[in-house]
């Protein structure tokens, strides 16, 4: 299930790698952009939060095939369909537990079929590079400062 991955933080080295994401990249209207979701109020866990595509990491799963299964449950994208480049460093979830896998891949423009998700949307990596609001998030003994992006009705943190 978890693969063992160089930590950069010493708390990751204690965290749970079960679960990746993917880091969609499109060209949209001819702008580079990352897709994004907003999970369903309906669902048990993460409910209207703004994310990338992904999940758990099944038994005997890789940490990209687990990412591109979630992501074509989610969304509808064959994992085929999918370039992957490759993986950024695990990121710890707010709970101090566990770790986020990150993987980066592009795809072409396709229909996108949205299924565990209210809403699916994109935004320009120009975008996300001028971002200069940050908010600061409180959990346990942790602190984080994040970068907020506002992008038309959803707020990304």
């Amino acid at each position: 299930m978890a693969e063992t991955i160089a930590p950069l933080h010493p708390r990751i080295a204690n965290a749970t790698l079960d679960m990746a994401v993917v880091i969609l990249l499109v060209e949209m209207s001819s702008t580079p952009s990352v897709l994004l979701t907003k999970r369903s109020i309906h669902l048990k866990s993460h409910r209207g939060e703004v994310c990338f595509p992904g999940g758990r990491v099944e038994d005997g799963e890789t940490i990209e095939e687990a990412a591109l299964r979630e992501t074509h449950e989610e969304i509808g994208i064959e994992p085929n369909s999918v370039e992957v480049w490759g993986r950024l460093k695990p990121v710890l979830t707010r709970n101090l537990r566990n770790a986020v896998v990150p993987i980066v891949g592009s795809i072409s423009s396709e229909n996108l079929i949205p299924k565990n998700v209210q809403t699916l949307f994109s935004v320009s990596l120009g975008e996300l590079c001028r971002s200069t609001m940050y908010t600061k998030f409180l959990t346990y003994n942790a602190e984080y400062t994040l970068p907020v992006f506002f992008s038309r009705n959803f707020t990304v943190s």
